[in-house]
């Protein structure tokens, strides 16, 4: 994933949630659960101060793909609110604990998506959103919303 697109404050409580096993995976939380939180917050700030890189990770070529996931991501559905409300892009401000998606790895993006909808996805105090946001989700949408947002500029945060 890409880090240099998120805010301090969600790579401080994913590191702890690493750490303390609340988020799985089994590389992240070795080395999370093996130095100290301080150090944790010290890399959590140093991410978060880095310069946006503007170039893509993925390069994607099906329009009609990347415009439904648009039109998903922009106006969400009747039982769930709009992707951009939590996770942009938008202007003005946001809540800094939820991850920004502009510009982020397609790959990455549609793993924690099918993560999400089966309920074996971890995280934050708000993880319960996006278990409930992702849980009716098709594969075509994930497809889309995944290419949609891998296809948006990182820079736009």
């Amino acid at each position: 994933p890409r880090l240099d697109i998120q805010p301090q404050a969600y790579l401080e409580q994913t590191l702890l949630a690493y750490a303390d096993g609340t988020r799985d995976s089994g590389i992240m939380h070795v080395a999370a659960s093996r130095v100290t939180e301080a150090d944790l917050m010290e890399l959590a700030a140093w991410f978060g101060s880095q310069d946006v890189d503007p170039v893509a990770m993925s390069v994607l070529d099906d329009r009609d793909l990347i415009d439904r996931g648009g039109v998903l991501a922009v106006q969400g559905t009747q039982d769930v609110p709009a992707c951009t409300s939590c996770h942009g892009p938008k202007s003005g401000p946001r809540a800094a604990g939820f991850p920004r998606l502009a510009g982020q790895s397609v790959v990455y993006l549609k793993d924690q998506l099918h993560l999400w909808r089966a309920g074996m996805r971890g995280g934050g105090p708000k993880a319960n959103l996006m278990r409930k946001a992702a849980q009716d989700l098709t594969d075509a949408d994930i497809a889309s919303l995944s290419a949609w947002y891998a296809a948006q500029s990182a820079a736009d945060q």
